[in-house]
């Protein structure tokens, strides 16, 4: 018979030590970054909302939202293709921009610190702080569920973290990335037929805001 696989034992993790002063400034800059992210596909899904009329969400499927889905209105495509003729959205994607840079260039940065001791991808680091900003502001989990047209979904997922992202094609998350094997983020199941919550570990969150060493 074939012999499963052993899954590597989690060994704890040694967060790295350093001065914690980036880490008010890393934090702002954190959460501005995810705020314009936020905002540029809410606005999207209110240009589609408004077009078929539901532009408090859908509690119910409409015939008009059956036709988007059929016709893969919300395509990643479609979406930058509106967004790059809305003057505003072409300026909160740009600041978002910059706000990423300042953050990959925060002095000390605690996030670059993770990705080189613990071996993490500029993807898996992206994902990584898309989950400690809902971690680090709990307004943010409202956010999450309104972007997901989903009241019971106050947490990021893997399609939303694409979406926001503005991943090409279906992203990649594979449970075997250090950002998951080290348990930085935590997959956790919410239901039958629901995706899976990406959540940042609570020892993580305290880390980046400078209350542990």
């Amino acid at each position: 018979s074939t012999k499963r696989k052993r899954k590597p034992e989690k060994q704890p993790v040694e967060y790295p030590s350093g001065p914690i002063e980036s880490s008010a400034e890393e934090r702002e800059l954190l959460l501005a970054w995810f705020r314009l992210l936020a905002r540029c596909r809410g606005a999207w899904l209110q240009h589609l909302w408004i077009n078929d009329r539901s532009i408090d969400g859908r509690a119910t499927v409409t015939h008009a939202e059956l036709a988007g889905i059929l016709a893969d209105q919300d395509s990643l495509e479609a979406e930058t293709e509106w967004a790059q003729s809305q003057e505003p959205i072409r300026h909160w994607l740009a600041e978002a921009n910059e706000l990423k840079r300042q953050l990959d260039e925060v002095e000390n940065s605690r996030f670059a610190r993770l990705a080189r001791v613990l071996a993490l991808s500029p993807e898996e680091l992206d994902l990584l702080k898309l989950a400690a900003a809902v971690a680090l502001d709990s307004s943010l989990s409202r956010v999450c569920a309104y972007l997901q047209d989903h009241s019971g979904r106050m947490y990021l997922t893997e399609d939303l973290a694409a979406r926001l992202l503005r991943l090409n094609g279906q992203a990649n998350w594979s449970p075997e990335m250090n950002v998951f094997r080290w348990e930085l983020i935590q997959r956790r199941e919410t239901g039958v037929g629901e995706p899976l919550a990406l959540l940042c570990d609570p020892h993580i969150k305290e880390w980046l805001e400078g209350s542990s060493s």
